[in-house]
């Protein structure tokens, strides 16, 4: 593995952890009705996906965009533009692994679950699982193939 990406990978590990359970979080206690119906949607639009009846990472980015905005810190809305650029390079590696997409959907509908229903310490803990797994998924996909 590169020395760059490698560093790309932890900053990316670094922020994710450090921004999107917080955001989640917040979103739980102050997603707006229509925030909501827009998870959900992005959600559904992932489960489509998955399917063959879509874009997955387009969905997922959405996903994640929604609740950086339905947390309703203006800090956090500002910064969909950066991670939807770190996360794009990050959903499009893990997408490689086979049933990868598949395996987050459940993970992705806890937070969503989580946001819908007000929980967030729920939120706040889904969303942290969901990192810890695309982190193993990305590991794992930039691991250097074995060849016997």
């Amino acid at each position: 593995i590169m020395p760059s990406l490698v560093g790309s990978e932890m900053c990316i590990r670094d922020r994710r952890r450090i921004v999107e359970p917080g955001a989640a979080r917040l979103a739980a206690t102050r997603a707006s009705p229509e925030e909501r119906r827009a998870l959900r949607a992005a959600y559904m639009a992932m489960a489509r996906a998955v399917a063959g009846k879509g874009d997955y990472v387009k969905a997922d980015l959405q996903f994640h965009a929604t609740i950086l905005s339905a947390s309703g810190n203006q800090y956090l809305r500002r910064m969909r533009e950066s991670m939807f650029a770190m996360l794009h390079a990050s959903f499009k590696i893990v997408t490689w692994k086979s049933g990868g997409p598949a395996a987050s959907l459940p993970l992705h509908e806890a937070v969503c679950l989580a946001i819908e229903r007000g929980d967030a310490d729920g939120a706040e803990r889904a969303s942290f699982i969901l990192i810890e797994r695309a982190e193993a998924d990305l590991r794992e996909q930039l691991q250097p193939a074995v060849i016997d």
